[in-house]
């Protein structure tokens, strides 16, 4: 398993997709799986630190790699408030063109991408895994 620690700051997106990417590779994970891992990846993490520490402050984001039969496990920790996006509601389709909304389409993202979600709070720890595969 590879695991790093990332600041939970958007400066560190790029940082973090890069690690991934190679972590991917080096574990022999096919392009489109490496593709849907960063893109899940990115939509997590950018959530993360746009909402899970309302109180702002220093926090950590873990980010853990492993091979899967076929593909990879992401798992995706923090310290943030709870969020389960496997229970979450999705948005309601809009009725029109002129009434999307812009953003708010991340957990349709993560289900679509994703071949396994699995969520779990522990203390006050948040666990996102994430299984892709080839298809």
């Amino acid at each position: 398993m590879h695991v790093r620690e990332f600041a939970s700051a958007e400066t560190e997106l790029r940082p973090m997709s890069r690690w991934l990417r190679e972590v991917c590779t080096s574990i022999g994970a096919a392009p489109a799986v490496v593709d849907d891992a960063e893109l899940c990846a990115n939509e997590v993490f950018a959530n993360l630190c746009a909402h899970a520490f309302p109180a702002g402050g220093h926090h950590c984001i873990t980010v853990s790699l492993a091979a899967a039969p076929g593909g990879v496990q992401l798992t995706i920790e923090d310290d943030g408030i709870a969020f389960d996006p496997t229970t979450a509601a999705l948005p309601s389709p809009p009725q029109a063109l002129d009434s999307a909304r812009s953003g708010g389409y991340g957990l349709i993202l993560l289900r679509s991408l994703a071949q396994d979600m699995r969520y779990e709070r522990s203390g006050n720890r948040n666990r996102l895994t994430l299984v892709f595969v080839a298809v």
